[in-house]
């Protein structure tokens, strides 16, 4: 979710509002995955907050991550499917790699709040996406200073580092999408194939973006005047996350929300020459529906 998969930010569970301006309430199973995340959520965070300690100069790298994280938070891609895909991974994959984990645990709170405050999105959604990350970069911690740490298994420190950061990357990615994979299912009730989480597409953007975190995070240790390179193509990457929707737009009709015809021309003279190759009729209905617009 959060990309995320195909697309390439990472995916997350839209907030929804009814027609009245109010919450609308999510399905029965939903509700209990929810409260099963935010369970699993609270017991993976809540023992280290006691671990947190004031006047320490790491408080500064929160605060540069956490802010980095909100603000890429704010430039959201959605797609039809239900699903906003965002950069904000570049800067998390960083903080997993330089924060101890009670500042991790802090970091999906810092990224989602400015969000929140901003579009008002429905309390439950929020709060879910927050407790996903959590989930994410905890495990992406243990992930990384697991393999960091196998010095009796990989004495060369360089390429035990680049290990660390792709089994973070690939931990983050992998976690997040198997957790938002299952709620987006109960709320939409699209299936999994539908959702395209576990695409390719959907995966590899996801691990790129995080493997570019994992660039930064180094670049922040070696030399942080680096930086700005590093950080450059995000503008650039950020652009190509809508081309997604701008070829979804222009195949649907703003109104119906039907396919147009200019896509059903396509499709058409697609099939015809795909019945001409192979030799077999193809049968073409054309039906007038009644208060299409009802429907």
């Amino acid at each position: 979710m959060s990309a995320v998969p195909g697309s390439v930010l990472l995916p997350e569970v839209p907030g929804t509002i009814d027609e009245h301006g109010a919450d609308k309430k999510p399905p029965i199973r939903a509700t209990i995955y929810f409260f099963v995340i935010g369970v699993v959520a609270a017991a993976a965070s809540v023992p280290l907050l006691p671990h947190l300690k004031a006047g320490t100069h790491i408080w500064a790298t929160f605060i540069i991550l956490g802010s980095a994280a909100a603000v890429a938070q704010l430039f959201v891609v959605r797609t039809p499917r239900n699903q906003s895909y965002h950069t904000t991974v570049v800067f998390l994959i960083p903080a997993v790699m330089l924060l101890p984990p009670e500042l991790v645990a802090l970091i999906g709170v810092i990224q989602h709040v400015p969000e929140w405050l901003k579009n008002r999105n429905a309390w439950y959604s929020q709060t879910f996406n927050i407790c996903n990350w959590t989930i994410s970069l905890l495990a992406a911690w243990a992930a990384f200073h697991a393999t960091a740490g196998a010095d009796h298994l990989l004495p060369n420190h360089d390429l035990r580092l680049a290990l660390a950061g792709m089994a973070a990357a690939a931990v983050c990615v992998a976690v997040n999408h198997i957790l938002l994979a299952p709620m987006l299912h109960f709320f939409y009730s699209h299936s999994f194939r539908e959702l395209g989480i576990f695409s390719f597409e959907s995966l590899s953007t996801d691990l790129v973006l995080a493997a570019l975190g994992v660039g930064i995070g180094t670049f922040w240790v070696l030399n942080p005047w680096l930086l700005p390179f590093a950080i450059a193509p995000l503008l650039l990457i950020h652009r190509s996350l809508s081309v997604p929707q701008l070829q979804e737009e222009a195949r649907v009709d703003p109104k119906t929300g039907l396919f147009n015809a200019r896509y059903f021309a396509a499709t058409l003279a697609e099939e015809l020459a795909r019945s001409q190759r192979f030799e077999r009729p193809m049968t073409l209905i054309m039906a007038d529906l009644d208060l299409l617009r009802d429907i």
